[in-house]
């Protein structure tokens, strides 16, 4: 099919696509939170609203949850931090594919990282990469 994605094997079309605007959507004291809900499991998708747009996703199954690409900036942080207490959500492990930056947000969770955000940890005054967090540190 030109033009379209490609379908997954095995899978009906109407099962295949997911509608973004089949969603709660819930204000937070930074940015916005779309909830999507599965079933089995549910899509929590973290609009920041930060100076850099982040998106965080937070993976729902059973009452725990995996973080994705964690928020860099304080206000995102502590937003989602609240959330996450508010919801009853225990993390189980957060996974940081870009970057280290908020990625020891959840205090005592495992974080798992490519080899890409290893070497961009942007903590305060650490890692090999400080002039790529330079100036970055003034906005947190």
């Amino acid at each position: 099919m030109e033009g379209k994605g490609a379908e997954a094997p095995n899978i009906p079309q109407e099962e295949n696509s997911m509608n973004k605007n089949d969603c709660r959507t819930r204000p937070m004291s930074v940015g916005v939170m779309r909830v999507y809900d599965f079933g089995t499991a549910k899509l929590h998708a973290y609009e920041t609203g930060d100076p850099i747009n982040d998106q965080t996703l937070v993976v729902e199954r059973e009452g725990r949850a995996v973080v994705i690409e964690p928020p860099c900036f304080r206000e995102s942080i502590a937003a989602l931090e609240e959330y996450l207490r508010e919801s009853g959500l225990t993390v189980a492990g957060v996974v940081a594919a870009y970057h280290m930056a908020g990625a020891g947000f959840c205090e005592g969770v495992r974080v798992y990282a490519t080899p890409e955000a290893r070497v961009r940890p942007c903590r305060r005054g650490k890692g090999p990469d400080r002039p790529v967090c330079s100036g970055f540190w003034g906005g947190l």
